[in-house]
């Protein structure tokens, strides 16, 4: 098979995999150890991850023609969004929940929802619709610091890190993305380094939700 970028369709491939089987898993003890606010949370977070990946992996695997990849770039960074409110889901609902909880949910699904609208309705890029997107990420990604009391009071120095380490992987493999001297290698360059922190800021997530909010 031809495909179109092999080393971010194998780390896409992997990715997925490990996104199904976790997803599963964090469901499946929510279901026996959690309240209904777990599972429903988690699922949406689980729903998400998985998402984000097999999008992506289908996206970087064929080779299409220019219409069809325009559309699957526009869902896969769309997919970004989803990720990024599916992981503040069970933070909101679980952990944080009251006005604080429910505020950063509101705030994050509706910048998602406007997000998702305006990549997909853009085919073409525009320099307000770029710096939108990079901006509405980093702002969703890391408004959680507004919430920064109540959350060190409701889960350990070890939740906090997890959480941070996250949101600093993704934060640097997207400034890696960027950087202009890693673009020029097509096989292993910008790309596919920025896949691998997503993989480990998903990670860092992942252990984060099964440790510090499933069992706190």
């Amino acid at each position: 098979m031809n495909l179109q970028h092999p080393v971010r369709t194998l780390i896409g491939i992997v990715a997925t995999a490990m996104s199904i089987v976790g997803a599963v898993f964090l469901v499946c003890r929510a279901a026996t150890e959690g309240s209904t606010w777990h599972v429903v949370s988690f699922s949406i977070y689980g729903t998400s991850l998985v998402a984000l990946w097999a999008v992506s992996t289908i996206y970087h695997s064929l080779n299409v023609s220019r219409a069809a990849h325009r559309t699957l770039e526009q869902i896969d960074h769309a997919m970004i969004y989803f990720l990024i409110a599916g992981t503040y889901t069970p933070l909101c609902l679980v952990v944080l929940r009251g006005g604080w909880g429910w505020s950063l949910f509101g705030v994050n699904w509706a910048l998602a929802i406007a997000g998702i609208v305006l990549k997909l309705t853009f085919r073409t890029p525009r320099p307000w619709l770029v710096a939108f997107l990079f901006g509405s990420y980093l702002l969703m990604g890391w408004l959680i610091v507004i919430a920064w009391s109540p959350l060190v009071h409701a889960i350990s120095g070890g939740g906090i890190f997890w959480l941070l380490a996250g949101g600093l992987f993704f934060t640097l493999g997207t400034v890696v993305l960027n950087m202009k001297g890693l673009q020029s290698n097509e096989t292993f360059g910008a790309h596919e380094i920025w896949h691998l922190f997503v993989l480990a800021g998903g990670a860092s997530h992942f252990w984060f939700m099964l440790r510090h909010v499933l069992t706190p």
